[in-house]
């Protein structure tokens, strides 16, 4: 598991806080393919916007992300580290600000403990904000995902009972909300 924390802000009191995927929702997904560089990081059409709108509500913006291209020897942890830096500062120069990325960095076939739909990243999000930032209420969480057939394995139930946004990007295909709320299509 990779852990990086862009905040030492620390909340008053308990409450909820919006988990973002990043493939297919920050950047466009590479068919067939990961984004092993910069620059083949293209943001989501619109999402620099939502996300600058969703920052006005103050509530702490995490990604949990699998990234199996490390697993596979694809791309290294300083190149990840790298991509991530420069996403993070990109939405910094728009007034959005994340406080966290979680990245399971193993191969599917691995059956590690962090890769979603596990929960692994979750509770270390959880922990890492219990000591440093306040406590997370999973039960109004609020996760931000891609729908269509290959994201059907990031239900609800993984995100502890919050509501769930979607987010359904123009050729994807078939949806699959798991009972979700649509919030945006683009």
């Amino acid at each position: 598991m990779l852990r990086i924390a862009f905040s030492e802000v620390r909340p008053a009191a308990k409450g909820p806080a919006i988990f973002i995927d990043r493939d297919g929702v920050i950047n466009c997904r590479r068919p067939g393919d990961y984004v092993l560089d910069w620059s083949q990081f293209i943001f989501t059409p619109g999402i620099r916007a939502a996300l600058k709108q969703l920052s006005s509500l103050k509530l702490p913006m995490i990604v949990i992300s699998n990234q199996a291209a490390v697993g596979k020897g694809l791309l290294d942890l300083g190149g990840l580290r790298d991509i991530t830096a420069k996403m993070h500062q990109a939405l910094l120069d728009d007034g959005t600000f994340l406080a966290a990325v979680y990245y399971c960095p193993h191969r599917p076939d691995e059956n590690c403990i962090c890769r979603k739909p596990k929960p692994a990243l979750l509770r270390a999000a959880a922990e890492d904000f219990q000591y440093r930032f306040g406590p997370i209420d999973f039960s109004s969480a609020i996760p931000i995902r891609t729908s269509g057939p290959r994201r059907r394995r990031v239900a609800v139930p993984f995100y502890s009972g919050g509501s769930s946004c979607l987010f359904r990007l123009s050729g994807m295909g078939g949806e699959s909300s798991h009972g979700a709320h649509r919030c945006r299509t683009f």
